[in-house]
């Protein structure tokens, strides 16, 4: 470098002078000179070519309009926050939260303690809620408090979790003898029904997020004393509370069904029960799932969907491997339960239903489709009361029969037992049976093996006809399943209540 040793010059011009001036130098590049620039051409690459067999709806025509809004704020009280930091910026859900927490604290679910060694730790999130009136205006803004109930341990914070759960027969029944006997309806809402119940087991949860103690060190968790929502046991220990609860008030359990207990009670008038929109009406009672259906339609995006004569196309069955698998099985159990559940008033879609039931643990597109067209259609066997459906069932059998005789005579018993049951709970709503029930069947045949046959004249049609028959099953047979003018028709009218 130059230095002041060298009057501050480089080396190198001490050695070899100043260095050549190359400026005027010029590097021309080799050009063709029969180059014509208007000859080149622009390729651009092929889009994909879409060759396979598949019918889609892009290969139709056929799009759907999206709906663009030139809003930039949305109203976060109309709608259901997924996280807790979006709720937090919205006074109604920040409110509902408060009030949550509140009868958290009031019920006295939990205590703060350090972790134990050695012991399972449940975390807990915030689900929000908006709950509707049956005409579809905002009733109020609900937040829940729910523990993670997917991460506890079986034999360390949870054992025996079965609850009963009430048959959808009784409670159409009941609605039928009040529209039968004019009868005043009634209904209670518990609040918060879960936190009533008491845990058996010992079961540590994380302090909700948003409403952590700071009176506590930050590693404490809470205790939980009584039963919280999403943990497996719950619904057993509250069913176990409520149902230990109900005798002291005067109510006696229903021997047909543990869910139904009767006394006599003035509540509030019953209007919106589990889903289903009871009118009531000069001639009884019209029940509907009217708002069920629409929330189901807007949550498959189907609203405006083209409405459909049939559940199910004729002549078509659903099969195992037909197409493709689909990409999101977890919303094929969801739609497909709830399903199930319009069922309650719908038997029209029974058979379609349990046909799409079928697949729940690996469904194909195609099976997806089925299953729209059974939503786009609501835009066994069938026991009436006068004229209200009370119970019904379509659906596979659980042995193969041999013929259509067979099959119908099973049929027949499946609904003899059920007629056997709906007598039973008749008896303890002490409703009294005048006239034996009526059987109804479309096989001549089947119709025969339920007369007041003797056991050799049994066997000798069931032979006959090919029906696999040993003398235990003929016996069933002849006392359990009778047509409408044997003798057992006659035992049910002088046993009946």
């Amino acid at each position: 470098m130059p230095c002041k040793t060298l009057h501050f010059k480089s080396p190198y011009f001490l050695l070899f002078g100043p260095a050549p001036d190359i400026t005027h130098l010029r590097f021309p590049l080799p050009v063709d000179p029969d180059f014509q620039p208007k000859s080149l051409r622009v390729v651009l690459p092929l889009p994909p070519v879409n060759l396979h067999p598949m019918t889609t709806r892009s290969k139709n025509g056929i799009s759907k309009r999206k709906a663009f809004s030139a809003s930039t704020s949305i109203d976060l009280s109309t709608i259901e926050p997924s996280s807790f930091k979006a709720a937090s910026q919205s006074p109604e859900w920040q409110s509902a939260m408060r009030e949550e927490i509140g009868a958290l604290h009031a019920q006295g679910t939990w205590d703060l303690v350090p972790l134990p060694a050695h012991k399972n730790l449940v975390g807990c999130k915030w689900v929000y809620r908006i709950k509707k009136n049956a005409d579809g205006s905002i009733a109020r803004h609900k937040a829940r408090l729910v523990a993670k109930g997917f991460s506890q341990e079986e034999g360390m914070d949870y054992y025996e979790t079965f609850s009963s759960v009430v048959k959808p027969t009784t409670v159409r029944l009941v609605l039928a003898l009040v529209a039968q006997f004019l009868w005043s309806l009634r209904q209670l809402d518990v609040k918060n029904a879960f936190l009533h119940g008491v845990l058996q087991e010992e079961v540590y949860m994380t302090q909700p997020h948003g409403f952590e103690n700071k009176h506590y060190p930050s590693d404490f968790v809470c205790r939980l004393k009584k039963s919280f929502y999403g943990l497996k046991q719950t619904p057993r220990a509250w069913n176990e509370r409520f149902t230990s609860f109900l005798p002291s008030l005067g109510f006696q359990a229903s021997n047909a069904d543990p869910s139904l207990f009767i006394h006599h009670l003035s509540l509030g008038q019953l209007t919106y029960f589990l889903g289903l929109q009871i009118l009531y009406q000069s001639t009884g009672l019209f029940v509907s799932q009217t708002k069920y259906i629409k929330e189901l339609l807007d949550r498959v995006d189907l609203q405006d969907s083209k409405p459909c004569p049939t559940p199910c196309l004729p002549y078509h069955r659903l099969l195992k491997d037909d197409g493709k698998p689909y990409s999101h099985p977890e919303q094929y159990r969801s739609i497909v339960g709830a399903l199930q559940y319009l069922t309650f008033t719908r038997p029209d879609i029974a058979f379609s239903v349990n046909q799409a039931c079928q697949f729940m643990h690996n469904p194909m597109e195609s099976h997806v489709v089925a299953v729209k067209r059974i939503i786009r259609f609501v835009s066994g066997f069938i026991v009436y009361l006068g004229s209200s459906p009370l119970s019904w069932a379509s659906e596979k059998q659980h042995t193969v029969s041999h013929s259509s005789i067979e099959a119908e005579y099973r049929a027949l018993a499946i609904a003899a037992a059920e007629l056997a049951w709906i007598r039973q709970l008749f008896c303890d709503l002490h409703v009294p049976l005048h006239v034996p029930p009526l059987i109804h069947c479309d096989n001549q045949f089947a119709d025969i093996l339920t007369k007041g046959l003797s056991i050799p004249l049994f066997q000798h049609h069931c032979s006959n006809l090919m029906l696999g028959s040993s003398k235990h099953e003929s016996e069933g047979a002849s006392k359990d399943i009778k047509g409408p003018n044997s003798a057992t028709c006659q035992k049910i009218e002088e046993e009946s209540c």
